[in-house]
């Protein structure tokens, strides 16, 4: 008789997000991780203690470019019972979301949001593959432009044309 543990296997359901954002600015970005564990063969683990992380991560023909991504925020899931899943921010109470913020090092462009199940590896899982989504539409960033004002000149009174003044 062989005996196998059960092990939790964790996957992000769905992944969503504002179509455009500008850097320096927060985010809300909503996410689904579910624990699947092994209900196939009716095997059932809890996953307990992970973070889910956000990245930005740059368009190609609508899809991300996962070997070049950016981090903008994380949350901690302390436990997921098979079968269960956690959404951020929660559809039943007013939107406490985690905070994604987009840094000032982000240049314009269009990126698309990926969500990664316990990006850390905390978590033994079944399946070490599927933890990572990504949203369906992708988001345009743009960047702060100083805005400036003149607010006074101050020159000499007279002036004689094509002669230098102070």
């Amino acid at each position: 008789l062989r005996y196998e543990k059960a092990l939790p296997d964790l996957t992000i359901t769905s992944v969503s997000g504002p179509i455009s954002a500008t850097v320096g600015t927060s985010i809300t970005v909503t996410n689904t991780v579910l624990n699947i564990s092994d209900l196939a063969n009716k095997k059932y683990a809890d996953a307990s203690n992970f973070d889910v992380n956000l990245y930005l991560a740059p368009s190609v023909g609508g899809l991300p470019d996962l070997t070049h991504l950016t981090l903008i925020g994380s949350r901690h899931i302390s436990d997921l019972t098979p079968g269960q899943s956690d959404t951020d921010p929660p559809a039943d109470v007013v939107p406490d979301p985690t905070n994604a913020t987009i840094p000032l090092t982000v240049a314009e462009g269009t990126y698309v949001l990926v969500a990664v199940a316990d990006s850390g590896g905390a978590v033994t899982e079944a399946d070490e593959t599927n933890n990572t989504a990504s949203a369906t539409s992708t988001i345009a960033i743009q960047s702060v432009l100083p805005d400036l004002l003149v607010s006074s000149v101050t020159g000499p009174s007279t002036a004689t044309h094509g002669t230098p003044f102070n």
